[in-house]
């Protein structure tokens, strides 16, 4: 598809796909239960994951009150993962860890707001039914410039990747 600037048709087109992706995709299904609600009225729900090919993989969402997807998270259970040392580089020593966090995505217009920390407190508390998680117990599966960023922000300089 060719983009023209001027053109009206694609000027509009071109506003409605931005507009998507800096205010989150629109969730067709909002009746789902809620688990936990934000001062501005968005909530987590917890949703299966049927073509997961790990049984105990787990997907959390933030949506809206409009029922715009703020963002998303899956995580999958793990035993090892090894502490990040720099950008790059990881321990060769692997240390316990029960959540992998295999994805996590926020809309471009809800970062820096809290939803990817709302998420792994989730992922923390429904993991594993009736146990609340530690921070420590999480790793991330390579993260990207942003995912380092975050995992040192949310687990600190001494964060956990898994392969």
């Amino acid at each position: 598809m060719e983009f023209v600037a001027g053109e009206d048709e694609d000027q509009r087109l071109h506003r409605a796909y931005h507009r998507t992706f800096l205010n989150g995709v629109r969730w067709r299904n909002v009746e789902l239960p809620q688990l936990f609600m934000a001062a501005d009225r968005s909530y987590i729900v917890h949703v299966t994951l049927l073509s997961s090919p790990r049984e105990w993989t787990k997907g959390f969402v933030c949506l809206g009150v409009n029922g715009n997807v703020k963002g998303c998270t899956i995580a999958e259970p793990i035993s090892i993962a090894y502490e990040a040392v720099s950008t790059t580089e990881c321990s060769d020593n692997p240390s316990a860890a029960i959540c992998g966090i295999s994805r996590i995505w926020v809309a471009a217009a809800d970062r820096r707001k809290g939803v990817a920390t709302r998420l792994l407190d989730a992922v923390r508390h429904r993991f594993v039914l009736g146990c609340e998680l530690a921070r420590n117990a999480l790793a991330f599966s390579q993260p990207t410039s942003a995912g380092r960023h975050l995992a040192r922000q949310y687990l600190g300089e001494r964060y956990k990747v898994y392969r």
